[in-house]
């Protein structure tokens, strides 16, 4: 908890001084780039763009510190029932690697069209305060009113997609888990009748599987999550 309390500190930290850093970049810019450029990718940028840049490090940390767990706890595992525990291994690599190969271009256009709706959003709502008399005089409120709704419901409909899709590993993981397990237990009793034995095994499975299960699961989701904010990272890199 400490070392995680740690990250999170630093990369807060980081966040600011950053932000504050990029910030600087764009006011040195020289006045044909922002001429060139809305204002709105420069605001999302800053609000956005850096705290999703960052937050990558902690989350690549976090993927780390997973990782760790779960190799250590497949290594005890191995001295108990090495065949199963390989076959295990190979089971959930497997559902990881389709995952991430059917997933990854989807929510990386996800992120792609959600980075630039975010951008459209902001423009339309900052043009719109800027010339709020024009507005007012015009009687263009519900035009307006109209193009922020329509932003808005393609924009939250992509994070309607990827928040439902980053649950499929969860789900995923447990039936494979309880699967296995079953196939295990029926593995050891074909093995042993030993029933003292048995119980040993499939207690130091079962509690090795409660540290798995939500660990695999963070690693997949943060992996997903990396995909899905390709897209704001990468512009955030190309200005440093």
């Amino acid at each position: 908890l400490l070392m995680i309390f740690l990250i999170n500190l630093v990369v807060a930290n980081k966040t600011a001084t950053y932000g504050q850093k990029l910030f600087d970049i764009y006011m040195s810019l020289p006045l044909e780039f922002h001429f060139d450029n809305n204002s709105a990718a420069i605001m999302v940028n800053i609000r956005t763009g850096i705290s999703l840049a960052l937050d990558a490090v902690r989350v690549v940390l976090m993927m780390s510190l997973d990782l760790m767990l779960m190799l250590g706890a497949f290594m005890i595992l191995l001295f108990t029932e090495a065949t199963a525990i390989i076959t295990a291994a190979v089971s959930l690599g497997i559902i990881a690697l389709v995952y991430h190969r059917f997933f990854s271009p989807i929510f990386s256009y996800w992120g792609q069209m959600n980075l630039k709706l975010e951008r459209d959003l902001v423009r339309w709502i900052s043009q719109t305060f800027d010339s709020i008399r024009d507005v007012k005089i015009l009687g263009a409120q519900q035009f307006l009113s109209s193009i922020i709704f329509d932003i808005g419901k393609h924009k939250y409909r992509y994070d309607c997609f990827s928040k439902t899709s980053i649950q499929i590993p969860r789900l995923l993981i447990e039936t494979t888990i309880i699967v296995g397990f079953l196939g295990i237990f029926i593995l050891l009793k074909s093995k042993s009748e030993n029933l003292t034995d048995l119980f040993y095994a499939l207690g130091l499975f079962g509690m090795a599987s409660l540290r798995l299960m939500p660990s695999l699961n963070r690693f997949l989701t943060s992996a997903a999550e990396l995909r899905r904010n390709a897209a704001y990272i990468s512009t955030i890199f190309e200005m440093f």
